[in-house]
């Protein structure tokens, strides 16, 4: 977001009294109490303060902090909003005159007409007048060196003008409302310039088509404001230090939906709603961008649950694996993955990490490459250990090839914490599968290696915005699991289904193989595409 510096804002504090009253008060002290300090030949400090409201007191005192504080203690007593400056000591001035101390209308007529008018702190207006406020042409001057010459309305540069910073950096062009809006230029001091057209101080870009880009609407630094990018997605709403922060709306032009709700740091967080092009509606509570506890959603998928536990015999004890080996290479401490010990599984580390001991095994593949079986020393001794590490080598044997592209380890635990995969890395907890569910070690393998060998999201194969463009044309998921949490596994649980209709169609009911093909028809063309290996299984896509 480009950052635009052509923005003055102006506001003023309109006195209590009259401007003439004001000055007349101003005039009292220094006419009068001056002029008696000096007709009685004392040597006194005289303090004097002028009030942003036009209010004036006085302070005397023998020493300097005598007349500070006497002046102090009268300001305190009226409730004037100023400072306290030594004005004389005797007939020495430390301000040249009585004009240094004239604030308010010093000239003219600052109510209806032209007039000049004057703030404590030095800030001057002068120019023509509607009701008390600048309204028509003037200048304002800043006692830090900038100035304004042009057009004002009710008290708020409105119009054609220039502004002209200390620095020497320069814009001339429309303003409105006190900021740079219309046709205008930024002259930098080091001679560079920007043109075109403005929008409440935001100079707006313009894609290769013309339609304008940046923030075209508001303050998207802080504040409200309206940002468009190149690619057609849209925000209106809250900002803070130029990021998405508070309330707004995400209009997603690829696929994607619109999301409506609470932001944070650029990223979806807090309460909000997510409605995809295909009609799947989303209310959840969400962190960094990802849904963490869906409150409602609209129903549209297939099966109920995960889809890794429909059907157990998609793989099966029959299918050929491509294991060879396993041997022994050494017992030591890792730093590994453990499930028991996660902390937030939606962080993009996906799960935690925790130091144990483990016996390392090599095993070997026919046509895929050997990997690491860490086997946890919670199962005592080697043998044991060995015994686990070929059960899971085997099942892993039997897994198409595409599958074990990233795959470099796996970590097999006791426990009944779930499964995870990803950053080519596998995590088994043996408990997990009770007697019940043990014939769907196969499909859940099949889940876990989706996600370490394609899922985007740890550097995977599959290609996110082709993916996600399927995804908002198919209208449908796979599971009610994939639809809760469609970023995170919607992939995950699709593949199985799409290898069990090209692979295993025998295994799976007619119907079932005819929804997900009528339902997912996208999906599974650009899984087609990808022309897989699928060794050691036997089948054509």
């Amino acid at each position: 977001m480009k950052k635009i510096l052509a923005t003055i804002f102006f506001s003023f504090i309109w006195c209590e009294t009259s401007n003439a009253e004001s000055q007349q008060i101003c005039d009292w002290i220094v006419d009068e109490v001056y002029a008696d300090l000096l007709n009685q030949g004392s040597n006194d400090h005289l303090f004097v303060v002028v009030g942003n409201d036009g209010k004036c007191e006085y302070g005397r005192g023998t020493e300097k902090q005598d007349g500070f504080n006497d002046c102090e203690k009268h300001r305190k007593e009226k409730g004037i909003n100023g400072e306290c400056k030594l004005f004389a000591i005797g007939k020495k001035k430390f301000l040249e005159n009585k004009t240094a101390l004239k604030t308010g209308c010093i000239k003219g007529n600052c109510i209806n007409g032209k007039g000049t008018f004057k703030w404590p702190n030095g800030d001057q207006y002068n120019g023509e007048w509607k009701n008390e406020k600048p309204h028509g042409l003037g200048t304002f001057a800043w006692v830090d060196g900038t100035k304004y010459i042009g057009d004002w309305k009710f008290g708020l540069q409105d119009g054609q003008g220039t502004v002209t910073w200390a620095n020497g950096d320069k814009y001339i062009g429309g303003r409105k409302k006190g900021q740079a809006d219309g046709q205008g230029t930024f002259i930098f001091a080091n001679g560079t310039t920007q043109s075109g057209e403005w929008k409440n101080g935001n100079l707006i870009e313009r894609d290769s088509s013309g339609i304008a880009i940046g923030c075209v609407e508001g303050n998207c630094d802080n504040g409200k404001g309206t940002f468009k990018w190149p690619n057609g997605d849209k925000y209106e709403g809250d900002w803070s230090n130029g990021q998405r922060t508070g309330q707004g709306k995400y209009f997603y032009s690829s696929g994607g939906g619109v999301y409506t709700g609470e932001w944070k740091n650029n990223n979806r967080h807090g309460e909000g709603t997510m409605i995809w092009n295909d009609g799947v509606k989303q209310v959840a509570i969400w962190e960094m961008d990802k849904p963490v506890k869906t409150i409602s959603l609209s129903k549209n998928f297939i099966f109920k649950g995960g889809s890794e536990w429909k059907d157990g015999d998609i793989i099966n004890k029959k299918d050929p694996s491509n294991f060879i080996n396993l041997s022994f290479v050494e017992k030591k401490k890792v730093l590994g993955y453990d499930k028991r010990t996660l902390t937030n599984k939606y962080t993009k580390d996906g799960w935690g990490k925790s130091s144990f001991t483990v016996f390392v095994f090599n095993a070997s593949f026919e046509n895929s490459k050997d990997i690491l079986i860490n086997v946890n020393d919670e199962f005592k001794t080697n043998k044991k250990a060995k015994k686990q590490a070929i059960k899971w080598a085997k099942i892993y044997g039997q897994m198409p090839k595409f599958l074990k592209k990233n795959v470099k380890e796996i970590f097999i635990h006791k426990g009944k914490a779930g499964w995870a995969g990803g950053q080519g890395t596998i995590v088994i907890h043996t408990d997990y599968l009770t007697n019940e569910n043990k014939k769907y070690a196969e499909e859940l393998m099949f889940h876990e290696l989706t996600h370490a060998s394609l899922d985007w999201w740890w550097g995977g194969s599959v290609n996110e915005e082709k993916w996600k463009n399927a995804v908002s044309t198919d209208k449908y998921y796979i599971s009610e699991y994939a639809w809760e949490l469609p970023g995170n596994e919607d992939l995950a649980e699709t593949v199985l289904w799409w290898y069990a209709s090209r692979c295993k169609a025998d295994r799976i009911s007619k119907k079932n193989n005819e929804k997900v093909n009528k339902f997912l028809t996208n999906r599974f063309k650009y899984l087609d595409e990808q022309n897989y290996d699928m060794h050691p299984s036997n089948c054509i896509n």
